[in-house]
């Protein structure tokens, strides 16, 4: 592993940034704990039920069928759709989902902070993560399990 590895978390164990090349992604039920990402060695200290989805090769892959999506209150799955497949790479974080769902989703996020721009499906704000304004959290439904994001851990 190098400083120019194209992983990031590569680089950040070559620069002695994170311990080792490992990484957890903890899909929680919402109303007790987070949903976390997990950079470096996973310590063990989810106690809650965990939901099991077949990631392997011969499935569908890193894909889920999401059946309900919420940012805060607010349905972001659009009036045609009952259901879509999201896809999961916990290796850059990335959550792959249909466009229509993701204009929605964007739109909430400018509405939250005026400084939010989102362009060819990323989002960011030129500021300061203490000054970027509460965001809701991302929820949504898998195999009748609700898994919430709180968005405000995603800023870096």
């Amino acid at each position: 592993m190098s400083n120019t590895s194209e992983s990031f978390l590569a680089r950040a164990v070559a620069l002695g940034q994170v311990s080792s090349y490992e990484y957890s992604f903890n899909m929680a039920p919402n109303d007790t704990i987070p949903s976390q990402l997990i950079l470096g060695p996973y310590s063990g200290n989810y106690t809650q039920e965990t939901q099991w989805f077949n990631m392997a090769v011969g499935s569908d892959g890193w894909t889920g069928n999401v059946t309900h999506c919420m940012d805060g209150d607010t349905s972001l799955m659009p009036n045609n759709y009952t259901q879509f497949n999201a896809t999961f790479q916990t290796g850059y974080p990335y959550i792959g989902m249909p466009g229509q769902v993701f204009d929605n989703m964007e739109k909430q996020l400018e509405e939250q902070d005026e400084d939010i721009e989102c362009d060819h499906g990323f989002c960011q704000a030129d500021k300061n993560c203490t000054d970027m304004k509460p965001l809701k959290d991302l929820t949504f439904t898998m195999a009748g399990s609700n898994f919430t994001i709180p968005m405000n851990s995603t800023f870096f």
